[in-house]
């Protein structure tokens, strides 16, 4: 861990925090108030990608921020739990095998600290096994994804979560924590 590594993480989350902060329309705009074309629609989802492999993180963010969603990444656990608590997502994606903690610790880690109010989890792994899937799902993931993977495959598994998110467990109680702090 170098510090490189500590200003990526840290500008991802003060990125996060100002598109949460400021309205999308204010963002939109150049500096005569004429509105900017943009990408990322107003009712953009925000996804938290969690990986140690930083070209993949890019990857995934440049191809999901593509697809009109607001993308955060963090390589290191430790800024995950801080993305976690200082900004809101409607859907986490984190790699299973990682230093420190695999993806499945990190869920219920997070949800043990919140009292099971969480986002939805998507759980994406190179190790997939029976048991990794059976433990992944019954600890609250939404989804299981092998890598490797098409991006079209991942864009279509989000785009379902996301659609169908309100429903599960704990997740409603975190959507109205989300409106408590617009």
């Amino acid at each position: 861990y170098n510090g490189y590594e500590a200003w990526a993480n840290f500008l991802h989350l003060i990125r996060a925090i100002m598109l949460e902060t400021y309205s999308i329309d204010g963002l939109a705009e150049d500096r005569n108030g004429k509105p900017r074309p943009s990408m990322i629609s107003d009712n953009s989802k925000r996804i938290l990608l969690i990986d140690d492999d930083r070209h993949l993180l890019d990857l995934y963010q440049s191809y999901l921020e593509g697809q009109g969603y607001f993308c955060s990444q963090v390589s290191d656990v430790a800024w995950a739990f801080t993305h976690l608590q200082m900004s809101h997502y409607h859907l986490v994606l984190t790699d299973f095998q990682m230093p420190v903690m695999n993806g499945i610790q990190v869920r219920k880690n997070f949800a043990n600290g919140n009292n099971d109010v969480c986002p939805p989890f998507l759980l994406i792994t190179g190790s997939l096994s029976q048991e990794i899937r059976r433990q992944a799902l019954e600890s609250g993931f939404v989804a299981v994804l092998r890598k490797p993977h098409n991006l079209i495959e991942l864009g279509d598994i989000i785009s379902s979560i996301l659609k169908n998110s309100c429903g599960l467990f704990g997740n409603e109680r975190y959507l109205k924590r989300e409106q408590a702090h617009p």
